[in-house]
């Protein structure tokens, strides 16, 4: 190297940046044309911050000595600081043709291909440097987030734990294997991430916000508040952290708190679609379907491509019962983003809905892969897909949903026994008595009870409908003990004449299942208001509700609200479904919102008047007042949002005349 070329880098190795800088403009001087000399004072400017000069220097130098794999990285370098990708792809290409194993260029040009939004190419270039340098932990990362954008998270996760098998302590690595976690539903996973990041860095105000969402889909709702407020002492004016803390606050039913998060959010940044749509959610569960819909429609203005607004906003629109308008949302959200299964879930129930059943249960196929997934079970044997497939094998029918699907849907077992050599029902310990008469069909286990044997196939409950789409099943299918029934019988008769008419109020809470509170709040309807079917005269009223808290507000409420003699509760004694079922049989109707009980009188071929809510369940279709499942069922339905007393008045008013016109026949 040139003496004077030589001293200009020892200068500049020892910051004397001034000696440096004369130094290279002599030799430049004597040199005007030199390639190495234009090369380092070239790299000399632009490590001094001087990009266009030395952007100058380095062309000049590529110009003199095209083959310098150094000069047109380098040069790729100060297009990239500048934002010139186009050129900065040109010099990185270039210096990858000169040298195929340089892998900064590859991972540069991986940068590149990233920022174009070109995760093919991003891929296949980050792949290469990694093959080339395969400790190269910046290239593992940006792979792993370009996976994870892809949902692709086993991948992700594999380079993250590449890179925290290197450097355990990696705070990218940890904290986005913790969002691989997350989003792959490994929720506790996700949350010891979060923490180990937040043990090496408290105040990172990602791993904060991060860790409570995860808290939150965990439903430690307040442990995620506590991770927010911690947070907000960092990036005060963040919208998404605003909006997901109201999303926590709508989960505890702080429905004003957390329209106040969300009006935060957009006041911050008025174009937050996100925060429009999460608004909306917050009106949907507080039951406000008018508002929620706007907010939706907001969500849609600043995204039309927002495929979640629309389908939510569908759902708010079945609320409301506008099916067909739902529909049209629904199928707008399918086709801007066919991988968002959620549009075909909620498409399904409002096909259910309007019987359309054909494409309703196919449709119903994506519950398992929906945001909120019904478990699957069982996975280790073949799926039943077909009839065709059984062939006389053996095939296990499993519960998947609420005790009401089950005795619902049981009935398909009478019509499966065609095609299988043998049927295992597996459903919960407090069925498997009252389903006896399906033993003809089936044998019934609880999952504990279940005896490891071989399928040939396995399905679940609901799946059987979408098999036997066009075949009905008679009613009744199910039947009491004949002495447990026998029992009742003896313990009831007065020797009057009087109607005996049971009774349930309330679907009971599940603390552990809060997407469901508003559901169940709505479904219920309050003993004051239920109460007032005391005044008809000429029945025996016969408590049938099961399950907190409804049993206790009955003890403490009974005397306030229905202090007549005409009401027997006998719930004490009913320890499963065969106990509530031998004493419907001796009762001549049953009155029930939309629960188990309900179900179990309907498959007993019992009169049945089922009180629904607005917003009725698919199963009980639109406005209809018979049931296409139970053709002993009468349905009454709330003719506006939370309206019970209209519905116990119409109940009052039918059941005074059925006693006059003496419809029923009379249990003696």
């Amino acid at each position: 190297m040139n003496p004077l070329l030589r001293q200009a880098v020892l200068e500049q190795q020892r910051t004397n940046f001034t000696q440096a800088f004369n130094l290279y403009a002599q030799f430049l001087e004597q040199n005007p044309n030199d390639p190495k000399g234009l090369f380092l004072f070239g790299l000399f400017e632009a490590q001094r911050g001087n990009l266009l000069k030395g952007l100058e220097l380095l062309t000049k130098s590529i110009h003199e000595n095209p083959h310098n794999t150094d000069a047109h990285y380098n040069q790729a370098v100060i297009y990239l600081r500048l934002s010139q990708f186009t050129e900065a792809k040109k010099s990185l290409e270039k210096a990858i043709q000169l040298n195929p194993l340089l892998a900064e260029a590859h991972f540069n040009l991986g940068v590149v291909f990233m920022l174009e939004k070109n995760s093919k190419l991003a891929l296949d270039h980050l792949s290469r440097t990694i093959k080339i340098k395969p400790h190269f932990l910046d290239a593992l990362i940006r792979r792993g987030l370009i996976h994870l954008e892809n949902q692709q998270f086993d991948l992700a996760l594999q380079d993250f734990k590449a890179v925290l098998a290197i450097n355990p302590q990696h705070l990218d690595a940890l904290l986005n294997s913790g969002v691989a976690f997350q989003k792959s539903g490994r929720l506790n996973e996700a949350l010891e991430r979060y923490q180990l990041t937040l043990q090496l860095k408290p105040d990172w105000a990602d791993a904060l916000l991060n860790t409570g969402v995860t808290l939150s889909k965990l439903k430690r709702f307040e442990e995620a508040l506590v991770c927010y407020e911690k947070a907000f002492s960092l990036i005060p004016d963040a919208p998404d952290l605003w909006s997901n803390k109201g999303i926590t606050l709508s989960k505890l039913r702080k429905f004003d708190q957390a329209t106040a998060c969300f009006d935060k959010a957009i006041e911050i940044n008025p174009n937050y679609a996100e925060a429009w749509l999460n608004k909306g959610n917050n009106f949907h569960s507080a039951s406000q379907f008018p508002e929620a819909i706007q907010c939706f429609d907001k969500a849609i203005e600043i995204n039309p491509n927002y495929a979640e607004a629309w389908s939510n906003k569908g759902v708010s629109l079945s609320f409301l019962k506008q099916f067909d308008e739902a529909i049209d949302c629904y199928n707008k959200a399918i086709n801007l983003d066919k991988t968002y299964v959620d549009s075909r879930w909620n498409l399904a129930i409002s096909q259910l809905t309007t019987g359309k059943f054909s494409e309703g249960w196919n449709n119903y196929e994506y519950r398992w892969d929906i945001s909120n997934p019904i478990p699957k079970q069982f996975t280790h044997i073949p799926r039943l897909n077909s009839l065709e497939q059984l062939g006389g094998g053996n095939i296990l029918v499993w519960f998947e949903q609420g005790l009401g699907d089950t005795i619902q849907f049981c009935r398909y077992v009478t019509l499966l026994k065609k095609y299988a050599a043998s049927i295992s029902l597996v459903v919960q310990p407090s069925l498997v008595e009252v389903l006896g008469d399906l033993r003809n069909y089936c044998q019934i286990y609880s999952h504990e009870d279940l005896p490891s044997e071989k399928f040939d196939f396995q399905c679940p409950l609901l799946s059987l409908p979408r098999l036997f789409v066009n075949t009905a099943v008679a009613t009744p299918y199910l039947k009491a003990d004949p002495i447990k029934s026998a029992i009742w019988k003896s313990r009831l008769a007065n020797g009057d004449n009087r109607l005996k008419v049971g009774l349930v109020w309330n679907g009971g809470f599940r603390a552990d299942q809060p997407e469901v509170w508003s559901i169940n709040e709505r479904r219920n309807i309050p003993f004051e208001i239920f109460a007032n079917l005391r005044l008809v005269p000429g029945v025996d009223f016969f408590s049938l509700q099961k399950g907190e808290p409804a049993e206790s507000e009955l003890l403490s409420q009974k005397n306030q609200f229905w202090p007549n003699a005409n009401f027997c509760n006998y719930v004490s004694e009913l320890h499963n479904f065969s106990d509530t079922a031998a004493l419907i049989d001796n009762l001549d109707l049953v009155i029930s919102v939309d629960t188990s009980t309900a179900h179990l009188a309907g498959a007993m071929g019992k009169p049945v008047w089922i009180l629904n809510r607005f917003d009725a369940c698919w199963r009980w279709q639109v406005n209809r007042k018979d049931s296409p499942w139970y053709p002993t069922a009468k349905l009454f339905h709330q003719k506006q949002h939370g309206d019970w007393a209209q519905v116990i008045d119409e109940v009052r008013l039918e059941l005074t005349s059925t006693i006059n016109n003496t419809t029923f026949t009379k249990i003696v």
